[in-house]
């Protein structure tokens, strides 16, 4: 983890935001941070696509809080991901599965870091990749080794 960031540093002006949004390669979104609710100042075009949640069903999200199509089980990862970058600490990153219509989920990674205030509220740039290929492949390695015994020889290694 990196030192933290002091946020106070850096209110965001639209044309920083716009510098933001234009320079960061890949899917992300830049997310208002109040307590207990992650809203999208705004998401890549790509974002739909990797989450399965289409422009129409994200706008009916209650209270456009993002955090509700989480699992309920995976929001304390989220949440912690989020309290982290508020304080400014970087590096860090978290899975977590969504709720969509298309698949029924998909699992998401996220890293995240504080990027300044837009009008007083703290705003994080989340770079997200669809890891849902990653996490069957790391589900079927884990029963796979859940049935294999091996035999070590301490002393060679063989």
């Amino acid at each position: 983890m990196n030192k933290p960031w002091d946020p106070g540093i850096c209110e965001l002006s639209e044309e920083r935001l716009q510098t933001i949004i234009q320079s960061t390669p890949g899917d992300f979104g830049i997310y208002l941070l109040e307590p207990g609710s992650m809203k999208a100042l705004y998401l890549s075009a790509g974002m739909p696509q990797i989450t399965g949640i289409s422009l129409e069903d994200r706008a009916a999200v209650p209270d456009g809080n993002l955090l509700n199509v989480v699992f309920e089980s995976d929001r304390p990862y989220l949440l912690r991901l989020m309290e982290s970058a508020r304080q400014g600490i970087t590096g860090g990153g978290c899975y977590y599965r969504v709720h969509n219509k298309e698949t029924g989920y998909v699992w998401l990674h996220m890293k995240a870091r504080l990027i300044g205030l837009y009008h007083n509220v703290p705003a994080m740039l989340g770079v997200v990749v669809n890891s849902t290929l990653e996490a069957q492949s790391q589900a079927g390695l884990i029963a796979h080794f859940n049935s294999i015994v091996a035999v070590i020889d301490l002393k060679t290694d063989e």
